[in-house]
């Protein structure tokens, strides 16, 4: 019986277990980003992606969903996507202004998740931010291969990154119209 709960507490924790081997590769992705090895950041980014589906998929599955896992898991995808764009700001490849657009929203939805929680409510993932990362994961995607083999796919690093800075705005400020009340209520006192 024992045994069996043991089991039963492991297997609980593999959705999160994955979801911090996530956040120990944004170190490699930093490193390789920093040592300008684009195809190395390259092959650690699409890892980070892979393990992100695999961790939401499992705890399902598994029927392992925890508190914890719903606030921990968005937050690793954020910093994973975060660690990627400021590489791509740092070497150049995308402006200021665009990164600064990714990285407001981030923080805004952080901002608004946080009044929610206060509230008792709790804002999972909808299609509008699970449509922004996945065009974020597609602008990195393209932008590290365009810089580790070079040539331009599709859009370039240019078109690609204004994409990403589009769904930042475009699912920002639909989160911010459906969460309208929660803004509301906080700022009414």
């Amino acid at each position: 019986m024992t045994n069996t709960i043991g089991r039963y507490i492991l297997i609980r924790h593999i959705p999160n277990a994955i979801t911090f081997l996530r956040l120990l590769l944004c170190i490699a992705l930093a490193a390789f980003l920093i040592r300008q090895n684009y195809q190395g950041a390259l092959f650690v980014y699409i890892v980070e992606e892979v393990l992100d589906q695999a961790d939401g998929k499992l705890a399902r599955l598994l029927s392992a969903g925890s508190e914890t896992g719903r606030v921990f898991d968005p937050f690793v995808d954020t910093l994973v996507h975060l660690t990627a764009f400021s590489g791509l700001l740092t070497m150049g490849a995308i402006p200021l202004w665009m990164f600064l657009v990714i990285l407001f929203r981030e923080l805004l939805m952080g901002f608004l998740r946080l009044l929610a929680s206060v509230q008792g409510e709790r804002i999972g993932a909808h299609w509008p931010g699970q449509a922004k990362a996945l065009l974020h994961a597609v602008a990195i995607v393209f932008s590290l291969a365009t810089l580790a083999y070079p040539r331009e796919y599709g859009l370039g690093i240019s078109g690609w990154m204004a994409v990403a800075a589009s769904a930042s705005v475009a699912s920002g400020a639909i989160y911010l119209w459906v969460y309208r009340l929660v803004l509301r209520k906080a700022f009414a006192t």
